[in-house]
């Protein structure tokens, strides 16, 4: 038992290692059909590990895709439990602008409002540029590589009316009662690194 412990021990290194520098692929389910991100650490590495975590803890299951606005963007990452939006209430702090990608359609981030101020919530990118990837904040660590005709399918008919307080403190009986058409991502999942899904 002694000599497997240590084996296991740099084991759990090693997945630690990859999990922050490999491209990984994350499908998330929704009331719209599903699509695929590439997640790319060495684009923004505080964003993409936060993004990864909020995935691998559950967070954005079941949660609304609530700001939609036809050619810019979809915004989404309000837990509709209240003990999610408690335990993920920290920022992470801003990452350099990577000057190689570009903004283009699909491109994610997540939303701020001032330096140091990532948490949960993140957007996909409707149009090339369409005036995102201005502030420090919005740092891309990730794109839709498959499934971008269903993102553009997301409701968009009540575009900035959701009141962000009101869904945290209200949850999903403020969106059933004034939002009822608002579509919902299911469940968002690790599939497989890049690298395992060239093999």
């Amino acid at each position: 038992m002694t000599l497997v412990l240590p084996l296991v021990t740099c084991l759990l290194c090693f997945g630690a290692l990859t999990y922050a520098e490999t491209t990984q692929r994350v499908q998330c389910d929704s009331t719209v059909g599903s699509w695929t991100v590439e997640v790319h650490p060495s684009w923004s590495p505080n964003g993409a590990k936060r993004y990864l975590d909020l995935v691998q803890d559950g967070f954005f299951d079941d949660s609304p895709l609530f700001r939609a606005i036809p050619g810019f963007l979809v915004q989404f990452g309000i837990s509709m439990k209240p003990s999610m939006n408690e335990k993920w209430d920290s920022n992470i702090q801003d990452d350099p602008f990577p000057m190689q990608v570009d903004m283009k359609k699909g491109i994610m981030a997540f939303a701020g409002y001032g330096k140091h101020s990532r948490s949960t919530q993140v957007w996909i990118g409707y149009d090339d540029a369409a005036g995102l990837g201005d502030s420090p904040w919005e740092t891309p660590f990730g794109e839709v590589i498959e499934g971008m005709s269903n993102v553009d399918n997301i409701y968009g008919g009540y575009g900035d009316k959701p009141d962000q307080e009101k869904l945290h403190s209200l949850g999903r009986k403020y969106v059933e009662e004034n939002f009822p058409k608002l579509d919902f991502i299911k469940k968002c999942f690790l599939v497989a690194s890049a690298v395992e899904k060239k093999q």
